[in-house]
């Protein structure tokens, strides 16, 4: 079984089809995912049911995904400079929320993704990443719009404020193991 591979990946230009950047520039679009998060055992068990699916196939049918995972996990971060208790997220790591919530066990996805799918226009809003447990440094990337980014979520990263705009963007990770949060059902809130 070959491993996916998780060093930091971006492509500016990501999404060729115009059909579905024109879809995606509706905020509402965005906001029908805002506060869920979503789980999706991937093209091989079962077609894509709406456009974030298609949009993770899209990403991962070409890098080997279905023989190394669970599945996808998904939701939607809007965050905006006018206010203030969303217009940055602080650090953190990627992680099975509600296992950690009961056991105190971190388990984290194997890579995770993000996708920059609504034309926003902001000033501020940079994913930082730690490169050091210290935080003495970090790789700073601007949320440029049709940007793909695939990166280790066990490291410790944030959403730096936001000065001006609504910064949007799907995140996506991929999981060994499905998380426990979605146990039940495959919809959960976020």
């Amino acid at each position: 079984m070959a491993s996916i591979e998780i060093d930091m990946f971006i492509q500016d230009d990501f999404c060729p089809d115009e059909k579905i950047l024109d879809k995606l520039s509706d905020i509402r679009v965005w906001e029908s995912l805002q506060g869920k998060s979503c789980w999706w055992e991937g093209w091989w068990a079962q077609e894509p049911r709406n456009i974030w699916e298609y949009i993770i196939q899209m990403i991962w049918s070409s890098r080997g995904a279905e023989s190394n995972i669970a599945g996808f996990e998904y939701w939607c971060n809007i965050l905006d400079a006018d206010n203030q208790a969303v217009n940055h997220l602080g650090w953190h790591i990627d992680k099975d929320e509600k296992l950690k919530q009961e056991t105190g066990e971190n388990v984290c996805p194997i890579a995770g993704t993000i996708f920059y799918g609504y034309p926003h226009n902001i000033s501020g809003g940079f994913l930082e990443i730690a490169t050091e447990p210290t935080f003495t440094d970090s790789e700073r990337i601007s949320a440029k719009y049709n940007r793909v980014i695939i990166m280790d979520v066990s490291k410790q990263h944030r959403v730096s404020r936001i000065y001006r705009g609504i910064r949007v963007g799907l995140q996506i990770n991929l999981w060994k193991i499905k998380p426990t949060l979605f146990a039940d059902s495959d919809t959960a809130a976020h």
